[in-house]
């Protein structure tokens, strides 16, 4: 469970600087950075089944506690984050 629930904390990363990108980057790119957030929220989100499916068959339920709760955490950021991003690039297509 632990090395998927690093990749779901680097496609967090990823979608973090997806945001910077937005905001700061060239306006032509602004679809793209709007794919790279869907991208790295689907990678996020299926690191994130692998952490579910991983903690099912671990015995040390101090561990899993512990990794529960962080998966809660990167999952709701990712999702707040995803959706900042996609209202963000929505608002300024139109």
């Amino acid at each position: 469970a632990s090395l998927p629930m690093e990749v779901a904390e680097c496609c967090l990363e990823a979608l973090k600087l997806t945001k910077t990108a937005i905001d700061k980057g060239n306006p032509n790119a602004l679809s793209d950075g709007g794919v790279a957030a869907l991208m790295a929220f689907a990678g996020l989100q299926g690191a994130i089944f692998n952490v579910q499916i991983n903690l099912g068959s671990i015995k040390d339920q101090q561990f899993v506690q512990i990794m529960q709760e962080k998966k809660q955490n990167v999952l709701r950021a990712g999702k707040a984050l995803r959706d900042e991003i996609l209202a963000i690039v929505e608002a300024k297509l139109d």
